[in-house]
């Protein structure tokens, strides 16, 4: 995985467990924690059934990181879907290439998630510490069209065939 793109997504995770953990005490024992599209609260539910789901939910989310690179590196090639998967699924080298620009890209748009997770629970927080939001309701959903299209402009441009020039050796490159 690459170091810069590791570090802020664990940078978000850190963010988010600290901001749970911070916030414990000073929540109150029963909290809303469903919203209407006008980010008037629902519903209310215990502190520990919504501090238990918010955990692991974040856990089980992130967790898909860890785990996409020995699932790439196990799985069948007719389970992975990939643009010119014949390319990329060819040889070992270009399979371990393969998962390690998967696992990027996961990520890339966990970290997405997890901002996007970071911003709703402070708008639980300030809805159930001062009893109105700090931000509308609809700012942590900005995030949504960068996780609706990165992945698909960064799929496509990241299993592109490499031209010939490229992939050749020096001394064997194609005269065409």
């Amino acid at each position: 995985m690459n170091r810069n793109v590791a570090l802020i997504w664990i940078f978000t995770l850190i963010v988010l467990v600290l901001q749970a953990v911070l916030a414990y005490h000073d929540l109150p024992d029963r909290m809303a924690s469903s919203f209407d599209f006008n980010g008037n609260p629902r519903e209310a539910g215990s502190k520990e059934s919504f501090y238990l789901s918010w955990l692991i939910t974040i856990f089980v989310m992130n967790a898909f990181v860890l785990i996409m690179k020995p699932i790439f590196r196990w799985a069948p090639v007719s389970m992975i879907n990939v643009p010119n998967r014949e390319y990329w699924l060819a040889t070992p080298e270009r399979r371990t290439q393969s998962s390690l620009k998967l696992t990027n890209m996961m990520a890339a748009v966990f970290t997405c998630v997890n901002v996007m997770l970071i911003l709703v629970f402070q708008y639980i927080v300030s809805v159930n510490l001062y009893g109105k939001p700090s931000f509308p309701i609809w700012i942590p959903f900005l995030v949504v069209p960068v996780l609706l299209v990165f992945p698909l402009v960064w799929i496509f441009a990241a299993f592109r065939v490499p031209s010939e020039s490229k992939q050749a050796p020096r001394g064997e490159r194609s005269l065409t």
